[in-house]
Parts: structure tokens; C-alpha cells; sequence
């Protein structure tokens, strides 16, 4: 256990002298510590698709009532349902904007000690080390990398309603319609 935990986890023997009693209770908390992370990230992932997928939802439906004339209540209907998506997407990212922060800095703390690792001890003396280091370092970095396009692309799919309303012909228009043209720039 000495041998394998100088191996795999030499900063740890830097600050804390060996003890057998050590090694599972820090193997435990690191273990416990990934799923965490693992969690966190795959939420806001999950949590960024459905929103997009609101908004695209909202957008089909624009799609499909197209070059139409429509009534006064089809457009209350879609500005109330744009503002109540807008107001949704403000209240998730106060609550969670922190967290998205969070799982950004915790990726690439975990990318960069990798990094480091790899330069400090050049020689790994396997090739599945090398395998392992490499495949955990693209995952690590696709990862974080879906994360932020997850996240970016809500953004994107809230102007893709409005578009499609600027593109419905001028006879279409009435008070709602000018209102959420309004929304976009508030």
C-alpha cells in the first residue's frame, strides 16, 4: 500500500507522513469527491439541453404558425410563454451561476495538476500510464468543453424565437408581437 500510494499519490505523502489508516480514508474522499464533481458537471450539461430545448420548442411552434395570420391570442400566448422561459433562464443562472463557475475552475484545476504531473515525472514507467494520462486528460478537456457549449448555446436558442418572428410577414403583427421584438434588447 506504501509503494502504491507513493506511486499514485506522491503530494500526499509530501504533507502527511505515512500511515497505513490514511491511505483508505484519503482513496474514500477522492473517490467520493470525483462523483461529486462528475454530478455537477453532467447536471448543468442536462440542465443547459433542456432550456435549449425549450427554446427550440418555442421556436417550432413560431416555425409552424408561419407566413399565417394568426390571432391576437396566439401572440399572447407566445409572448407569455417567452417571458415565462425568459424569466426561468434568469432565475436558473442566478442560482447557478456559481456553480457553473465552480465546475469550470474544478476542471481545470484537475487538468493543469495532470499537466503538472506529467512534467514533473517525465518517465512513466508503462505504457497504460501513458494511455491513462492522455485519455484522462482529452476527457477531462472534452468534458469542460461540452459544458460550455452546453451552457453557451441557451443563449443562442432564446434569439432563435425571435427571429422567426421578424421573418412572419408585417400583416402579422399587432401589440405582442412588437413587444417581444422589445424583449430582445432589455
Amino acid at each position: 500500500m506504501h509503494n502504491y500510494m507513493r506511486r499514485e499519490r506522491p503530494h500526499l505523502l509530501e504533507v502527511l507522513p505515512y500511515r497505513w489508516w490514511i491511505f483508505p480514508f484519503f482513496q474514500w474522499t477522492i473517490t467520493c469527491m470525483a462523483f461529486g464533481w462528475n454530478f455537477v458537471d453532467y447536471f448543468i450539461i442536462s440542465l443547459s439541453i433542456g432550456l435549449s430545448a425549450r427554446f427550440h420548442q418555442l421556436n417550432e411552434r413560431l416555425k409552424s404558425a408561419a407566413r399565417h395570420q394568426m390571432t391576437r391570442k396566439f401572440w399572447l400566448d407566445i409572448r407569455l410563454h417567452y417571458t415565462n422561459l425568459v424569466d426561468l433562464l434568469k432565475f436558473i443562472d442566478k442560482k447557478i451561476a456559481v456553480i457553473v463557475l465552480l465546475a469550470v475552475f474544478q476542471s481545470m484545476f484537475l487538468i493543469c495538476t495532470k499537466v503538472f504531473e506529467a512534467i514533473r515525472t517525465p518517465r512513466r514507467p508503462f505504457l497504460i500510464n501513458d494511455i491513462y494520462f492522455y485519455f484522462y486528460v482529452m476527457f477531462m478537456v472534452s468534458r469542460t468543453m461540452i459544458m460550455l457549449y452546453t451552457c453557451s448555446s441557451i443563449h443562442v436558442a432564446s434569439l432563435y424565437p425571435l427571429i422567426a418572428i421578424r421573418n412572419a410577414p408585417p400583416e402579422c403583427w399587432n401589440a405582442d408581437v412588437s413587444f417581444l421584438l422589445l424583449l430582445q434588447w432589455r
